[in-house]
């Protein structure tokens, strides 16, 4: 039997309290940056049965370091070459959001990045030609506009700088 989605009030009255979540990776980054970090491997999806993921996080496929060890938590991550956002994506973002207790979604982009210099040099769309701090927003706002209906869910843009692997929520 195919696995079928809840309703989005369901799937959203359940889930933790996204101000929280956003505390939670803002210090857990913060203990990877000085060295006290809790994992030094990804943990395992479900790693704590009582424990649904953080948040998803939506990251480039070029992006050097996995986010749960940038971020310090358990986090469903989806990549793909420059933050492409496309049906497949977005269905697998409402599927993920059926299936465990999240509100957040974070969409992380990166510098250096060797996929988005590559798109710049050989004639890529415009919005991505955007810095990673403007295609982070653009990619987010465009996210929003597929889940208008699902108002308690948060979308929070990022970069991460791979040379100092600091996340900044813009």
């Amino acid at each position: 039997m195919a696995p079928t989605l809840r309703n989005a009030s369901q799937v959203m009255s359940t889930t933790p309290n996204v101000a929280w979540s956003l505390k939670e990776l803002r210090a857990g980054n913060v203990r990877h940056l000085c060295g006290q970090a809790r994992y030094s491997t990804a943990p395992p999806l479900g790693h704590n049965d009582t424990s649904d993921p953080l948040a998803l996080v939506f990251a480039c496929s070029d992006l050097r370091f996995a986010p749960e060890l940038l971020f310090d938590a358990n986090l469903l991550v989806l990549q793909n070459a420059r933050l492409t956002l496309d049906d497949a994506v977005v269905g697998s973002i409402a599927i993920a959001l059926s299936r465990y207790r999240m509100g957040l979604v974070v969409i992380l982009d990166h510098r250096p990045c060797k996929v988005f210099d590559a798109g710049w040099n050989h004639g890529a769309t415009r919005s991505s030609q955007l810095v990673p701090q403007a295609h982070a927003v653009h990619v987010a706002m465009k996210l929003r506009t597929h889940f208008a209906y699902t108002p308690n869910l948060h979308v929070a843009p990022a970069t991460v700088d791979e040379a100092s692997q600091r996340v900044e929520f813009l």
